[in-house]
């Protein structure tokens, strides 16, 4: 077969499943556009072989900048090591055939990575419309022989691509993504990676698409930068330290790597290679990187993440297995210089956002004097990548990146990177369920989500070691227990994430009076507002913190829905599933949202939480309500059903508990609301 007629096949069967019924699609709500001027559906395979993800979105861009974008994918792609144009041909008619060799990362050490050699098709249609479509090579005498990757398992790509049409109010795209990835050569535990459609959805249709958005904002200075660097540094240190990272997670040869041993005991694998310098004054090293994977029960990602960073000291410094006169402590670069770690000042500027959830931070860790008097050791500084703490779906992935820099040189200065990617692996220990979006797993992973049993997680960690010349004796012996150092503060977070997420002890419902019992008689709103007040109390008397409402008081013995309907504050009440429905609004709240009992069913979040502010959105709110029970919002603005703008001084938003423990709803309040 010809390349011309293997690339009339994979446009053929691409445009079937981009605007025909070749696959059957079920829509996937969760996912989502920034930009106000953006608007998209996301779809994933219910049947079909391997696993396949659409979109139909229209952008306010121009299709010629998003051709350009959706070309280069590594830009977007933080799993894609590499991508490669082997061979080029121009067609009789003008369109552009090209093979391409494609790396990606693997997420953890537990997999091989994966790549494929594609042939992809160019064609631009009468009516201006560019069709980008790509599917892996057949057996072909004309095509030449595929490059050759040891380590790497060779998956299939099965007819993908886009097409971008021109409209009035920018581009319309259709985008599909179909993979087989050898799922079979996967160790079961993470094979729920390698099986799930949602994940090629989020990974590689949203990435793609938020990175236009990302460039887009850029060049019009919409971004959020707290620092002198400018967008295209910051976008530039974050893909440099999320590249690094990924190298010492896989550890590949053909970048140096050499093996040493795995550490059966502790699940340990041992890499060491040289980094060539260059310039004048070239000065090799050599890094010994250590890296491991933990399996994690009843914690989420973006909680786990959250309590690496706001515990620094707890995993980066608790190790003294050396001093400061110790050459082996000179390898630990990101490791405290002394044993008197409680004495450090850490202080964190944030440099800005290289992504709508992605934000990059310097942190400096300066020594007390006063307690420190004979430590002679200048500061440290840390670059940190923060990302995926919105994530809270199906695969939700976060990470914290860290690398070590110089203050005196310029901020990308950094050499090495270390740190953590938490993943979900979404289904429960117990099931041995499907990950595809059928609806009964689609019920499954509901049901887990909405239980107090969150899926369980994968802690993947890496951490790399500078050294000078041979290997130090006892240098080996030294990171290896400061790794297990760093993965026992670990675990020891990890449960204190998951103790701080349990429900209250069955004892203390003997404090609740008899009136404010449950009645099977009574309507849906009034044992609402009964859990509601019960739910609000239990955390208000734990949580000091909580913004205030009163008097909503369990020793109340009137009708708590009574109460509830005429308070001072709006009060509303939505289901806690992928797609929140409103289920009561008091007087106030109906009047805020300038809705009815008949409209009510109407009102979307995103026209509440996150329509004027990217800080608070319901994905950012609910890990935070999740973690604590309860999340304070800041004052902030939404928009009512008539379009119209309200503003709120301050509210928060609180879990709704049946006596079981489990959630039934969310409850908001908002104080002191006015439409503007």
């Amino acid at each position: 077969m010809s390349l011309l007629s293997q690339a009339e096949e994979i446009k053929e069967g691409f445009l079937s499943k981009a605007v025909g019924n070749a696959i059957k699609w079920t829509q996937v709500p969760g996912l989502k556009l920034h930009n106000q001027g953006s608007d998209g559906t996301f779809y994933v395979s219910c049947d079909c072989i391997g696993v396949a993800a659409r979109a139909h979105v229209t952008m306010p861009f121009d299709l010629v900048e998003i051709n350009e974008v959706l070309k280069d994918r590594p830009s977007w792609s933080r799993l894609c090591r590499k991508m490669s144009v082997i061979n080029t041909y121009l067609t009789s008619c003008g369109n552009t055939i090209e093979l391409i060799s494609t790396q990606y990362y693997s997420p953890t050490n537990l997999a091989s990575a994966r790549d494929f050699w594609t042939l992809r098709y160019t064609s631009v249609l009468d009516d201006g419309s560019i069709v980008v479509c790509e599917g892996s090579v057949c057996g072909s005498h004309v095509a030449p022989c595929p490059p050759t990757a040891i380590e790497f398992i060779r998956g299939e790509k099965l007819a993908s691509g886009y097409i971008i049409c021109p409209n009035e109010e920018g581009s319309t795209i259709y985008m599909v993504e179909h993979f087989d990835m050898e799922a079979s050569s996967v160790p079961e535990l993470i094979r729920p990676l390698y099986e799930s459609p949602e994940l090629v959805a989020k990974q590689m249709i949203l990435a793609a698409l938020h990175y236009i958005e990302h460039m887009a904002n850029e060049k019009s200075g919409k971004l959020k930068q707290a620092s002198c660097e400018d967008p295209v540094s910051m976008r530039f240190i974050s893909q440099r330290l999320s590249r690094d990272f990924n190298e010492a997670v896989n550890g590949f040869r053909e970048d140096g790597w050499t093996l040493l041993n795995v550490d059966t005991s502790h699940d340990l694998m041992l890499s060491v290679k040289t980094i060539k310098s260059s310039g004048a004054n070239p000065n090799d090293y050599n890094v010994l990187c250590i890296r491991s994977a933990i399996l994690l029960h009843n914690v989420f990602p973006a909680d786990m993440t959250r309590a690496l960073k706001e515990h620094l000291s707890a995993w980066v410094y608790k190790f003294s297995g050396c001093d400061s006169s110790d050459p082996c402590s000179e390898a630990v670069s990101f490791a405290s210089k002394s044993n008197s770690v409680h004495n450090l000042v850490e202080s964190t500027d944030l440099l800005g956002y290289t992504s709508s959830d992605e934000a990059l931070e310097a942190t400096r860790f300066k020594y007390n004097p006063d307690c420190m008097p004979n430590v002679s050791s200048g500061d440290l500084y840390h670059l940190m990548l923060i990302n995926g703490m919105e994530d809270t779906g199906f695969g939700a992935c976060s990470e914290l990146i860290c690398a070590p820099y110089e203050k005196s040189m310029f901020i990308q200065s950094f050499v090495l990177s270390f740190g953590f990617r938490v993943i979900m692996l979404g289904s429960s220990p117990e099931s041995g369920t499907s990950t595809d979006l059928t609806p009964k797993v689609e019920s499954n992973k509901r049901k887990a989500l909405t239980s107090s049993t969150p899926p369980p997680s994968l802690l993947v960690l890496a951490f790399e070691f500078p050294f000078q010349g041979d290997i130090p004796e006892g240098l080996v012996v030294m990171a290896r227990q400061y790794i297990q150092s760093v993965i026992s503060s670990a675990k020891d977070l990890a449960l204190e994430v998951m103790m701080s997420g349990e429900r209250p002890e069955k004892s203390a419902k003997k404090d609740i009076p008899e009136t404010a019992v449950v009645n099977p008689n009574a309507s849906f709103a009034d044992n609402l507002a009964t859990l509601l007040c019960l739910s609000y109390n239990s955390i208000k008397i734990q949580k000091r913190s909580l913004v205030g409402l009163y008097p909503l008081d369990i020793n109340y013995t009137g009708s708590f829905l009574e109460l509830v309907q005429h308070l001072p504050h709006a009060i509303l009440c939505v289901s806690f599933s992928s797609i929140p429905v409103p289920l009561y609004a008091n007087d106030q709240a109906m009047t805020m949202l300038e809705a009815t009992e008949d409209t009510l069913q109407m009102v979307e979040m995103e026209r509440i939480l996150g329509f004027f502010d990217d800080y608070h959105t319901l994905r950012s709110v609910v890990p935070v309500v999740l973690y604590l029970g309860y999340c304070n919002l800041r004052k902030g603005v939404g928009l009512t059903l008539d379009d119209n703008i309200f503003s709120y001084k301050k509210g928060v938003v609180w879990q709704v508990q049946h006596y079981d423990g489990s959630i039934h709803c969310l409850a908001m309040a908002f104080q002191d609301w006015k439409h503007m």
